[in-house]
């Protein structure tokens, strides 16, 4: 399996230059940048050529994209200021293609969807298919189709399964270039350097997936608690709001809704005249700063050539365009720029769907007029208008917004099923079927469009068509009521079956009880009014006060849980951690420090063994710092082992004494290697030098590390601790707070363990 995702790369940096040349896209941009796209695709395809060449004919081949990219008018000019908001540049169809031994040749595959891969791989090898499995086997791309086999899970088999063995795990390196990549790319925020805050922001994008995830699924009253929380925190983040509505409107709460709506306009309003002054300033700020340049580059023009004299003062980004803000304040000022535009046109959506529930119908559609008049080029838009419209039982109407939306993206499932639904309406369920069909037919994983696919089919006589449609529904969302009341009626008169009849009756009694009881537990919506909020604190002023931080609570920060070490009082025991790189002495330092008379934080797990005769003095939780911390609190008082590259997640606030240990890199790798050899195992596949150039910039990061926090810190010779044992007890010794037993600790060295040593 091979991931290219340089494809992924050139699309969100140049698609919006790719040919046809959008409005906004300058002549200058696009004359540089119109053909990469076409270049990255162009370069993968020879990529591919040469893969296939050396793969054979013999060989299956998978080629396949999770999603694409608009590359025409539906290219978005901004992309939303929330995480995975580049996501938007997405298409929803990507590729699969399949070519091999057995395989069809030119034939049109219809219906797959992601979670289809697995099986179909596992079929390719002649392996059972998961009864759990999302998806199915795409049996279709055989030219004779083969036996497929059912297990229940693949969960309860043994053996080996292709993750990673418990004591391996990505190194803190690569993680940190991940993270890099993610946040280059847009899909995250860079980490507020404030651990707390950057929990607290944690915290909200995991309750808000949670939230997102549950109304998928048609869960909507386990949804609005969290969205409830999430609204009131964070006061500038309207998608909360817009998401607790559509909860809120799928429950029928519309007092609530009400409610919801009144206060969404009243914060937008407060917060888009922080905003609008916001951006006054910024524009000051802006020619300031353009004088600030051109004087700096004035400077650089009469010093070019000059050696006594920094060079190019006044930056230029690639295309020799001044730079005036930080990336960090540019992000400030998109997320400035969206407060103050706002999204009235939504709330008149909604603010027509709470009309229309009271009955006050000319209202409705006043607001919806309004709404439409805005002349929007969004599908999405004239979407969600024709669902207003069909609530209204404005059915020309519904029809008139879906076709507009199908004329903007004429690949838009949703108004392909929504102009099922006004057939329906109309009583003209072939034609209903037609856009059924080809609704699934784009976007397959769409439990609601098979829904209507079933009802379209029902009203045709089509009862095992329906009762098919009605069922893919209940596989895609098993808590869809509405399918499983609609198939207990099938199984009574159409198609009778008793039991099956009971059971989706049952089923349904069951998710309309638990929704209900769920709801009426919900203590009534508190939102706190605008009027309390200071906007002014929130929104950010690139003064470098609150620059960078847009996303803050109300107030005082909300108290979030805090890791142990944070609710104590500042610590007076020291802790002593022994570090360095695998096989540079570690386990020694440990031992002799141990002899002396230290508590080791140890959980004796790892057996001693021919590597480390003595012990490793180790604790799996070691392992586990990037993620989990709050344990190192209770090493106060004792030692604890941590490798060189994971020292950078001990947490700050506690008081450490450092014991750095250093041994010839030459004798590291032969020691290394050795371990390898006798635990059987491959390794690193990396060259010498390449490894010996790693290990010395951890080395490097751990002492920058402990000289940029003023952490006290001694190096050890490993040579010397085996050579000269009495003066490198003395040094640490006067070096640690600890009353020791240097004796004992001259004792307990072994100068036979020294076996990897290099000539000196």
């Amino acid at each position: 399996a091979i991931y290219y995702d340089a494809i992924d790369h050139f699309s969100h940096g140049f698609m919006k230059f790719h040919p046809p040349k959008q409005s906004h896209i300058s002549d200058e941009d696009f004359r540089m940048f119109s053909n990469v796209v076409t270049a990255g695709y162009l370069y993968h395809d020879e990529i591919l050529g040469k893969l296939l060449e050396i793969a054979g004919d013999d060989v299956t081949v998978i080629l396949m994209s999770d999603h694409g990219f608009h590359p025409d008018h539906l290219r978005p000019k901004g992309i939303p200021t929330e995480p995975a908001g580049p996501a938007v540049e997405h298409r929803d169809f990507g590729i699969f293609v399949v070519s091999g031994p057995g395989i069809k040749k030119d034939h049109i595959l219809h219906g797959a969807n992601l979670t289809d891969i697995t099986p179909t791989i596992l079929s390719l090898f002649g392996l059972p298919i998961g009864a759990d499995m999302d998806g199915r086997p795409l049996l279709d791309i055989y030219e004779e189709p083969p036996t497929t086999e059912m297990i229940p899970s693949w969960e309860d088999v043994a053996g080996k399964d292709g993750q990673h063995p418990a004591d391996r795990s990505i190194s803190p390196g690569e993680s940190k270039e991940a993270l890099e990549q993610l946040i280059a790319l847009g899909y995250i925020e860079r980490p507020h350097a404030d651990s707390n805050v950057a929990v607290a922001k944690c915290k909200c994008e995991l309750d808000y997936n949670l939230a997102r995830a549950y109304m998928d699924g048609g869960l909507h009253g386990q949804a609005i608690p969290l969205l409830v929380n999430l609204y009131n925190d964070f006061p500038l983040e309207f998608r909360f709001g817009l998401q607790l509505s559509n909860a809120l409107k799928a429950m029928d709460r519309t007092d609530e809704l009400e409610q919801l709506v009144n206060d969404l306009n009243s914060r937008w309003r407060v917060a888009s005249r922080v905003a609008k002054a916001r951006i006054r300033e910024i524009a000051k700020l802006t020619k300031e700063r353009k004088k600030q340049w051109q004087e700096m580059a004035e400077l650089d023009q009469s010093n070019k050539g000059s050696e006594d004299h920094p060079r190019k003062l006044a930056r230029v980004d690639p295309r020799g365009r001044p730079i005036l803000f930080s990336d960090a304040e540019k992000s400030d000022i998109r997320k400035i720029r969206s407060v103050a535009r706002g999204n009235p046109n939504t709330l008149d959506f909604l603010a027509a769907t709470i009309a229309a529930s009271k009955g006050e119908f000319e209202q409705a559609l006043e607001l919806l007029e309004k709404a439409e008049t805005s002349k929007s080029r969004n599908a999405g838009f004239h979407y969600q208008l024709g669902n207003v419209y069909l609530g209204l039982n404005r059915i020309d109407d519904a029809e008139r917004a879906y076709g507009k939306a199908l004329e903007i993206d004429q690949n838009d499932p949703n108004s392909l099923m929504g102009l099922c639904r006004t057939n329906l309406e109309k009583g003209q369920p072939a034609k209903a079927k037609d856009f059924a069909r080809q609704a699934v037919g784009l976007k397959f994983h769409f439990p609601l469009a098979h829904y209507y696919f079933g009802e379209a089919k029902l009203l045709t006589r089509d009862i095992e068509g329906a009762i098919n449609s009605y069922r893919i529904a209940l596989t895609q969302n098993p808590n869809f009521k509405q399918a499983h009341r609609r198939l207990a009626k099938i199984y009574s008169t159409s198609a009778p079956d008793p039991l099956l009849a009971k059971e989706h009756r049952l089923a349904a009694r069951k998710l309309a009880s638990e929704q209900h009881q769920y709801l009426d537990s919900i203590e009534k919506i508190e939102l706190k009014p605008a009027k309390e909020m200071d906007y002014s604190a929130i929104l950010p002023d690139l003064s470098g006060k609150n620059s960078g931080e847009f996303i803050r609570c109300l107030g005082q920060p909300k108290p979030i849980d805090l890791p142990e070490y944070a609710k104590l009082p500042i610590p007076v025991a020291e802790i002593v951690v022994v570090t360095g790189l695998p096989r540079s002495g570690t386990s020694m330092m440990m031992q002799m420090l141990v002899a002396g008379g230290l508590e080791p934080y140890t959980d004796g797990k790892r057996p001693a063994d021919e590597s480390n005769p003595k012990g490793y003095y180790e604790s799996q939780a070691v392992k586990n710092l990037a993620r989990v911390n709050n344990w190192v609190v209770d090493c106060q008082g004792k030692v604890v082992k941590v490798v060189a590259p994971l020292i950078a997640y001990l947490p700050q606030g506690l008081n450490y004494r450092i014991v750095l240990m250093n041994r010839e890199l030459g004798e590291i790798l032969d020691s290394q290697q050795k371990m390898l050899e006798r635990l059987q195992r491959p390794g690193g596949d990396l060259s010498t030098e390449k490894f010996e150039r790693i290990f010395q910039q951890q080395m490097q990061s751990a002492r920058n590390l402990f000289k940029l926090h003023s952490i006290p810190c001694t190096e050890i010779a490993y040579s010397q601790a085996i050579s000269q044992p009495h003066d490198v007890v003395s040094q640490i010794c006067n070096f640690l707070t600890f009353n020791l037993n240097s004796e004992e600790m001259i004792a307990s060295v072994d100068p036979t363990l020294y076996r990897q040593k290099r000539a000196e």
